[in-house]
This record gives structure tokens, sequence and C-alpha cells, in this order.
């Protein structure tokens, strides 16, 4: 199998929402896979982090509104095209940086 790393090189990962450094060696291998997120360098990581975790918070904000009752029509305007936007770009693509 071809892996991103060689043995010595350092590299990122996002575990339990902390970046973690490692070195790569034959445990990075045993413990490889295609669906994890690795990084060549610490500010790549950092990135991937903040744009996922807004992505989530945004949701979750998102989700909130949807339930939202409000009298006031204007409001409801506005909240209904903050809706309509997230809706349409609602996802951040999940890009391995390697």
């Amino acid at each position: 199998m071809n892996y991103p790393f060689t043995e010595g090189e350092h590299y990122f990962t996002i575990e339990d929402n902390a970046i973690v450094e490692s070195v790569w060696d034959t445990q990075s291998e045993e413990l490889f896979s295609l669906s994890k997120n690795y990084f060549r360098t610490i500010l790549e990581a950092w990135y991937f982090y903040r744009f996922t975790r807004t992505d989530e918070v945004l949701h979750n904000v998102v989700m909130l509104l949807g339930e939202l009752k409000v009298e006031d029509d204007e409001s409801n305007e506005k909240i209904t095209n903050f809706l309509e936007g997230y809706n349409y770009f609602n996802t951040i693509p999940n890009l391995n940086l390697l």
C-alpha cells in the first residue's frame, strides 16, 4: 500500500477535537485509514478544524432558527432568507490536503 508519509516524517491529525502531531512509523502504517484526514503542516490541520467546527456550529444555529416561532413578519422573512442561503451553501467539502 502507498502511504502518505515515509518513516520519520511529521504529520498532523485531528483526534477528539484536538490537533495531534505524530511521527510516521510502522504503527502509523498499521493504524492508517483512508477515511481519516492527514495533514503535512499544523496550519493545514488548523484551517480544516476551524472550517469543520464553523460548519458544525452554523448547522446548530440553523436547526435552532428552523424551530423558532416568531410573530414578526419581518423577522420571519429574515430567518427564511438566512435558512434558504444556508441550504444553498450548506456544506464545506471534506478536503484531504495531502
